[in-house]
């Protein structure tokens, strides 16, 4: 008996689905990866101020691009993701507690990023409150020393971190209690403001800087209670208080006297020059014309040989 075999072609009327994306005989196109090449990356601190971010630059944008997909070794606290040009990210960082090498690493899906890692040295700074800036003198005594306060110490703080404008000559700086230093100062060539300002590696200053106003006076301040006890002044024969009295511009004079007596020399002082001088004279006279402030010391020997002095000055305005 003979076998006869038959070919049966089945023919299936119908609409074919063509599935693109899926995993079928032919392979699949889901492991398809983008290349991003990570150019960049920097901080926004200094020695003098702690970075709060990081910028990454790529050669594209990344989508949907978030925090998961950084990380950042040793580890900081990532705040806020934000995209601000293309191919360029700036990521919010805190609990940086000293200046340090960090490595971020970026992995995402759908991307190879070449290199995947890229390191920086991010920057931390003390901060220190700036809380006060003084000086001394007044109108009639040339300010020598800036008292600088601030609520803590700083380490090695030199004249070389402190800035004056107006410039002044900047001499020493010697601290004298916690947070409080005092800066000598010289070249004062006029009663003005200035302002003083802080920058040292290492501490972040708030505010950075201060004002104050310094004194000039241009004619040297002969020490004054010299004896015992110190020579007393009147002016029109009433007894001078304080350290200075002003006086009203105008015409006239008025009288600066000590009180009388015999004495073996006497010298009067307007503005660290003799004035007048002679055993006799226990007074001289001053013009109220020409408005200024106008220092008088007075030295006297009484017949005792024992020096005696007194000081004051006149402002006329």
């Amino acid at each position: 008996m003979k076998c006869i075999f038959f070919r049966l072609a089945i023919i299936v009327m119908g609409t074919v689905s063509v599935c693109t994306g899926c995993k079928d005989f032919f392979g699949s196109n889901n492991n398809i990866k983008t290349t991003v090449n990570f150019i960049g990356l920097s901080d926004n601190g200094s020695e003098t101020s702690t970075t709060d971010k990081l910028i990454l630059t790529f050669d594209k944008d990344i989508t949907d691009f978030t925090t998961a997909d950084i990380t950042i070794v040793p580890s900081l606290i990532k705040g806020q993701l934000n995209q601000t040009d293309i191919g360029e990210y700036e990521l919010a960082v805190s609990s940086i507690d000293t200046s340090r090498l960090v490595t971020v690493t970026i992995e995402k899906k759908a991307y190879i990023f070449k290199p995947d890692n890229k390191s920086v040295m991010v920057h931390y700074a003390d901060l220190v409150n700036f809380n006060n800036l003084t000086a001394n003198g007044e109108d009639f005594k040339t300010t020598t020393v800036l008292t600088l306060t601030f609520d803590k110490d700083i380490t090695g703080l030199t004249v070389m971190d402190i800035t004056i404008t107006p410039a002044l000559i900047k001499n020493t700086v010697n601290r004298i209690n916690t947070g409080i230093y005092e800066l000598a100062v010289s070249g004062i060539t006029s009663s003005e403001q200035v302002s003083v300002s802080i920058g040292k590696n290492g501490y972040f200053f708030n505010p950075s800087s201060q004002i104050t106003n310094v004194y000039y006076n241009p004619y040297p301040v002969i020490d004054i209670d010299i004896g015992d006890p110190s020579l007393k002044l009147y002016m029109n024969e009433t007894l001078l208080q304080g350290k200075s009295t002003n006086i009203t511009q105008g015409t006239g004079t008025f009288n600066v006297s000590i009180s009388p007596g015999i004495y073996e020399d006497i010298i009067w002082y307007l503005n660290g020059n003799i004035a007048a001088e002679g055993s006799s004279k226990t007074s001289i006279v001053l013009s109220k014309q020409i408005p200024g402030t106008y220092h008088i010391t007075v030295e006297a020997v009484p017949a005792d040989g024992e020096l005696n002095s007194g000081s004051h000055s006149f402002v006329i305005k």
